[in-house]
């Protein structure tokens, strides 16, 4: 059984545009897959993977877009640094 961390959640400038600018139903489905790692980010997400590289750094796949975030135990944060489509996403 996992714990529950709930941790503090931000989204770095340009994330934060992304979300605001694309379909509502698509944005919406993002940010429910976040809120659900910032809820529990230690639990069971099989669409969440470590970034390569990157001590804290994860991956979540929603559709065909790829969400890289930093998931800091010690300070309790979720940041979101990346939102981008499968193609222009790790680079």
């Amino acid at each position: 059984m996992s714990e529950h961390f709930d941790m503090d959640l931000t989204y770095k400038k340009t994330p934060a545009k992304r979300l605001i600018r694309m379909p509502r139903n698509r944005a919406e489905a993002i940010r429910a897959a976040i809120e659900a790692v910032a809820k529990d980010p230690f639990g069971h997400h099989p669409n969440l993977k470590p970034l390569q590289g990157m001590k804290n750094g994860f991956r979540l796949r929603v559709g065909e877009r790829r969400v890289s975030m930093t998931i800091d135990r010690d300070t309790g944060t979720v940041e979101v640094f990346e939102i981008e489509p499968r193609g222009s996403a790790y680079r």
